[in-house]
């Protein structure tokens, strides 16, 4: 189902945007406007470079979370630790992933 009535719809140019992502696999473009002009916490800095080397090894990401998370620093901590670690890197991805999105006018 088309949407011809609303052609200038935002949603229309968010996918038009995504797709051309997709098309000339520039995410790098994104990665590197939002680390280079964006003052970034370090639990930020360091979301940022493993999203890099995920992206870099052409994985797909299934579960952001469990994928950027440091599994020997994970293994050695303990169960309310753990809760801290997996909701301090979840927090730092959110807000890595919000700023990207102002970055791109995509709010």
């Amino acid at each position: 189902m088309s949407n011809i009535k609303h052609q200038k719809c935002k949603i229309r140019h968010l996918a038009g945007e995504a797709k051309e992502r997709m098309k000339n696999n520039s995410y790098n473009a994104c990665t590197s406007a939002i680390s280079a002009q964006s003052k970034l916490s370090p639990a930020e800095q360091t979301v940022l470079t493993k999203m890099l080397q995920v992206m870099e090894q052409g994985e797909e990401i299934i579960n952001p979370i469990a994928q950027l998370c440091d599994k020997e620093i994970l293994n050695t901590l303990s169960t309310n630790d753990r809760q801290r670690y997996i909701l301090e890197l979840s927090n730092a991805y959110l807000c890595l992933k919000q700023k990207m999105m102002d970055k791109l006018d995509f709010a």
